[in-house]
């Protein structure tokens, strides 16, 4: 039923933008905003446009999928304040949506969402500018109000509209978001400029374009998805990730960012370009939301992305007891062969560096059970329920315990 309601949905919009689409020659002249707008000023075509953000806003803090975390929210709205000083206040961080997939969107308002698995995939806080600037571009240069100024009629984007704000309402998708303020190939390069040069500005390294565009398409490439939600369909995630080289390229010799700068050593190897402080501001800042993407990746049937990420890290032993629980969780619930004793190995390195990490227990519980070892999974199951009193699901731990000592004990009496 879900399913269907979703397809309906964006075939409804698909058709409601369809009839509203105009040709690419007919795109209007807008000047960008060269500080924060007075909205009472603007003409009433772009006052509607900006009230249809409004609504927007209304409709994803309704769907209630919000993940919540004020000091992270402040954190990512101090990177997006120092690439956009004088556009404070204008250009706000609204939301993290509760979605795996890593992607954002920015309302022709200002309002700025990301996606917790956007914040769970970026390696550093220079990648995570680098999508913050893109974005904060589209406004600035009003691409928003622009791409809907072009339609044949106000009246196609109301339908559109109408069916967006109910869907976002009813099902919480990201997607609809990206489908319905999908941008041009033009408006696209233009953020993409534009976002690059606010980054560059700001001390970060350049190269971080390249490496935040390589990571989306190397996830896009284990669903074997044509194209990352992220930053619409075009151009495509490689294209994009050789035109930053070439940005890169085209800056001045011997500054910190240029093509010789980078290959005497200058790219974001560390985390923020090689600054100390702000790559462990990064992390500090992330840590509690990278842990709750790594549980809403495995949930949501995302482990390809889990062990993509994760799985350089286990090899270097340079994982801490929580991620190689959720790396354990993501070979456990992908099944590929091999995957058991995989997840078995990791939940044992969780629990050697953290003896009291009970969840590892059950995950070794669950590995051995399958395999059909059962005194290994009865003592693993029992580790888990003395280490978790509290655990929702000990009932049911407790009932499989007692299925697997019955069985055993009627094993050995055979």
């Amino acid at each position: 039923m879900r399913s269907i309601r979703i397809a309906t949905l964006v075939l409804v919009l698909a058709c409601a933008l369809a009839a509203a689409a105009f040709p690419p020659a007919a795109r209007a002249a807008v000047e960008p905003f060269a500080a924060p707008p007075d909205r009472a000023r603007l003409v009433e075509e772009e006052q509607r446009v900006w009230t249809a953000g409004d609504d927007l806003d209304r409709s994803i803090r309704r769907a209630r999928n919000l993940y919540r975390d004020e000091a992270l929210a402040a954190y990512l709205q101090s990177v997006l304040d120092a690439l956009y000083p004088e556009f404070r206040g204008a250009v706000v961080l609204k939301g993290i949506v509760r979605d795996a997939d890593p992607n954002a969107f920015v309302l022709p308002n200002g309002s700025v969402y990301l996606t917790l698995g956007l914040v769970g995939t970026m390696a550093s806080e220079a990648q995570l500018a680098m999508v913050l600037g893109h974005e904060a571009a589209h406004f600035v240069y009003r691409h928003g109000y622009q791409q809907m100024s072009n339609a044949k009629s106000m009246s196609a984007f109301g339908v559109g509209l109408t069916v967006f704000t109910g869907g976002i309402g009813a099902i919480g998708s990201v997607a609809l978001a990206g489908a319905f303020y999908g941008y041009s190939r033009d408006s696209e390069r233009e953020a993409d400029r534009v976002g690059f040069e606010r980054v560059v500005r700001a001390g970060y390294p350049p190269q971080a374009g390249v490496e935040a565009f390589e990571i989306l398409a190397a996830d896009a490439k284990l669903y074997d998805r044509k194209q990352p939600t992220f930053f619409a369909s075009h151009p495509s995630m490689v294209e994009r990730a050789q035109a930053f080289r070439e940005l890169i390229a085209a800056l001045p010799a011997g500054s910190a960012g240029s093509a010789a700068g980078a290959a005497a050593g200058g790219t974001a190897d560390a985390e923020a370009g090689g600054d100390p402080a702000r790559a462990a501001r990064y992390r500090e800042a992330t840590a509690r939301a990278r842990l709750a993407y790594l549980q809403l990746a495995v949930e949501t049937g995302h482990q390809k992305s889990i062990v993509a990420m994760l799985e350089p890290r286990f090899a270097a032993a340079d994982i801490d007891p929580a991620s190689a629980f959720w790396l354990g969780e993501a070979y456990r619930l992908r099944g590929d062969a091999g995957d058991a004793e995989r997840a078995a190995s990791a939940y044992r390195f969780a629990i050697d560096r953290a003896p009291d990490f009970a969840a590892a227990w059950r995950g070794i519980g669950e590995v051995a059970r399958r395999a059909g070892r059962r005194p290994e999974a009865i003592d693993a199951y029992r580790r888990y329920l003395d280490g978790a009193p509290d655990a929702l699901d000990r009932e049911a731990i407790r009932a499989e315990l007692e299925r697997l000592q019955s069985s055993n004990e009627q094993g050995n009496t055979q």
